[in-house]
Protein backbone atom coordinates (compact mmCIF):
# COMPACT_ATOMS: atom_id res chain seq x y z
CA UNK A 1 0.00 0.00 0.00
CA UNK A 2 2.89 2.06 1.05
CA UNK A 3 4.77 2.00 -2.03
CA UNK A 4 2.28 1.93 -4.45
CA UNK A 5 1.07 5.83 -2.47
CA UNK A 6 5.08 6.79 -3.43
CA UNK A 7 4.85 5.47 -7.28
CA UNK A 8 1.66 7.21 -7.35
CA UNK A 9 2.97 10.92 -5.90
CA UNK A 10 6.03 10.62 -8.08
CA UNK A 11 3.84 10.39 -11.18
CA UNK A 12 1.80 13.03 -10.02
CA UNK A 13 5.01 15.16 -9.60
CA UNK A 14 6.16 13.95 -12.85
CA UNK A 15 3.41 15.08 -14.54
CA UNK A 16 2.92 18.44 -12.82
CA UNK A 17 6.92 19.36 -13.64
CA UNK A 18 6.45 17.87 -17.19
CA UNK A 19 6.91 21.46 -18.58
CA UNK A 20 10.33 21.69 -17.57
CA UNK A 21 11.40 18.73 -19.26
CA UNK A 22 12.87 19.60 -22.41
CA UNK A 23 14.96 22.14 -24.27
CA UNK A 24 11.44 23.36 -25.79
CA UNK A 25 9.18 23.85 -22.66
CA UNK A 26 11.99 26.45 -20.37
CA UNK A 27 11.06 27.63 -17.40
CA UNK A 28 12.85 30.09 -14.88
CA UNK A 29 15.41 29.58 -12.25
CA UNK A 30 12.39 29.19 -9.27
CA UNK A 31 9.66 26.92 -11.12
CA UNK A 32 12.82 24.41 -12.36
CA UNK A 33 13.51 24.22 -8.18
CA UNK A 34 10.16 23.51 -7.82
CA UNK A 35 10.15 20.86 -10.33
CA UNK A 36 13.31 19.56 -9.54
CA UNK A 37 11.96 19.19 -5.83
CA UNK A 38 8.77 17.62 -6.68
CA UNK A 39 10.80 14.93 -8.89
CA UNK A 40 13.42 14.23 -6.39
CA UNK A 41 10.30 13.65 -3.67
CA UNK A 42 10.55 9.70 -2.50
CA UNK A 43 14.09 9.70 -3.51
CA UNK A 44 17.13 8.50 -0.91
CA UNK A 45 18.76 11.62 0.54
CA UNK A 46 20.86 12.73 3.26
CA UNK A 47 18.85 14.03 5.97
CA UNK A 48 20.48 16.99 6.94
CA UNK A 49 19.16 20.40 5.84
CA UNK A 50 21.34 23.22 4.37
CA UNK A 51 23.60 24.37 1.35
CA UNK A 52 24.84 21.72 -1.00
CA UNK A 53 28.59 21.94 -1.76
CA UNK A 54 29.79 19.71 -4.41
CA UNK A 55 31.09 16.83 -2.54
CA UNK A 56 35.05 16.44 -2.40
CA UNK A 57 34.67 12.52 -1.07
CA UNK A 58 36.22 9.99 -3.15
CA UNK A 59 33.54 7.96 -5.45
CA UNK A 60 30.92 5.05 -4.50
CA UNK A 61 32.54 1.50 -4.18
CA UNK A 62 36.05 2.26 -2.55
CA UNK A 63 37.52 1.10 0.76
CA UNK A 64 37.41 2.85 3.78
CA UNK A 65 40.96 3.28 6.08
CA UNK A 66 38.28 2.78 9.45
CA UNK A 67 37.88 -0.98 10.91
CA UNK A 68 37.14 -3.82 9.17
CA UNK A 69 34.78 -5.96 11.60
CA UNK A 70 31.12 -5.81 12.46
CA UNK A 71 29.93 -4.23 15.40
CA UNK A 72 26.81 -6.96 16.69
CA UNK A 73 25.21 -4.12 18.70
CA UNK A 74 25.18 -1.36 15.91
CA UNK A 75 23.04 -0.58 12.74
CA UNK A 76 22.45 -2.99 10.09
CA UNK A 77 25.30 -1.30 7.82
CA UNK A 78 27.73 -2.32 10.71
CA UNK A 79 26.37 -5.79 11.84
CA UNK A 80 26.75 -6.93 8.28
CA UNK A 81 29.73 -9.42 7.25
CA UNK A 82 30.26 -6.61 4.71
CA UNK A 83 30.47 -3.37 6.68
CA UNK A 84 29.60 -0.52 5.04
CA UNK A 85 29.68 3.42 5.80
CA UNK A 86 27.77 6.08 4.44
CA UNK A 87 29.30 9.04 2.30
CA UNK A 88 27.17 11.88 1.35
CA UNK A 89 27.11 12.99 -2.78
CA UNK A 90 26.02 16.39 -3.31
CA UNK A 91 25.64 18.06 -6.79
CA UNK A 92 23.61 21.63 -6.91
CA UNK A 93 22.81 20.84 -10.29
CA UNK A 94 21.26 17.56 -9.82
CA UNK A 95 17.84 16.46 -7.95
CA UNK A 96 17.81 15.43 -5.50
CA UNK A 97 21.05 17.24 -4.65
CA UNK A 98 21.65 14.69 -1.89
CA UNK A 99 22.25 11.38 -2.50
CA UNK A 100 23.65 8.78 0.40
CA UNK A 101 26.03 6.28 -1.14
CA UNK A 102 27.35 3.52 0.47
CA UNK A 103 31.18 2.86 0.75
CA UNK A 104 32.49 -1.11 1.61
CA UNK A 105 34.63 -0.57 4.76
CA UNK A 106 36.83 -4.10 3.88
CA UNK A 107 38.28 -5.81 0.51
CA UNK A 108 37.22 -9.06 2.36
CA UNK A 109 34.20 -10.24 4.12
CA UNK A 110 34.18 -10.10 8.25
CA UNK A 111 34.78 -13.46 9.93
CA UNK A 112 31.87 -14.70 12.28
CA UNK A 113 34.51 -16.59 14.49
CA UNK A 114 36.15 -14.80 17.19
CA UNK A 115 38.28 -12.73 17.31
CA UNK A 116 36.61 -10.84 13.81
CA UNK A 117 39.20 -10.69 11.26
CA UNK A 118 38.98 -10.88 7.24
CA UNK A 119 38.01 -13.80 5.65
CA UNK A 120 39.83 -14.29 2.18
CA UNK A 121 37.59 -16.81 1.20
CA UNK A 122 34.89 -13.97 0.75
CA UNK A 123 35.20 -10.79 -1.06
CA UNK A 124 33.42 -7.41 -0.08
CA UNK A 125 31.74 -5.85 -2.92
CA UNK A 126 28.93 -2.92 -3.29
CA UNK A 127 25.15 -3.32 -4.38
CA UNK A 128 24.24 -0.70 -6.94
CA UNK A 129 20.85 0.54 -8.32
CA UNK A 130 20.15 2.89 -10.63
CA UNK A 131 18.25 6.16 -9.71
CA UNK A 132 17.08 8.62 -12.71
CA UNK A 133 18.12 11.83 -11.07
CA UNK A 134 17.57 15.62 -13.44
CA UNK A 135 19.94 17.61 -13.80
CA UNK A 136 19.64 21.69 -14.22
CA UNK A 137 20.57 22.51 -17.88
CA UNK A 138 20.46 25.78 -19.61
CA UNK A 139 17.89 26.68 -21.99
CA UNK A 140 19.85 27.16 -25.86
CA UNK A 141 19.73 31.02 -26.62
CA UNK A 142 17.54 31.77 -23.82
CA UNK A 143 19.52 33.77 -20.98
CA UNK A 144 17.33 32.64 -17.76
CA UNK A 145 16.09 29.79 -18.33
CA UNK A 146 16.63 26.46 -17.59
CA UNK A 147 15.38 22.61 -18.23
CA UNK A 148 15.41 19.31 -16.47
CA UNK A 149 17.14 16.62 -17.94
CA UNK A 150 16.46 12.93 -16.99
CA UNK A 151 19.58 10.60 -16.52
CA UNK A 152 20.40 6.81 -14.77
CA UNK A 153 22.31 7.42 -11.66
CA UNK A 154 24.25 4.98 -10.13
CA UNK A 155 23.79 4.74 -6.31
CA UNK A 156 25.60 2.29 -3.99
CA UNK A 157 23.45 1.18 -1.80
CA UNK A 158 24.95 -1.98 0.75
CA UNK A 159 27.92 -4.12 0.38
CA UNK A 160 27.59 -7.87 0.03
CA UNK A 161 29.52 -10.56 0.79
CA UNK A 162 30.05 -12.64 -2.30
CA UNK A 163 32.52 -16.27 -2.63
CA UNK A 164 36.15 -15.31 -3.84
CA UNK A 165 36.77 -16.11 -7.55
Amino acid sequence: MKLAAILMLQAVAVAMAQHCLSPSHCCGQAEVDGAGAQLSYGQPRAPQPGSCNVSTTPGPGLRLPGPCHANPNGPLNARAIAPWDFWEDCDPARFPQRLLQARCRCRHCVSLRKPQSQDLGGNSMPVNVNLTVYYRQPCPGRTGAFYLEPRPYQVVVACVCLLAR
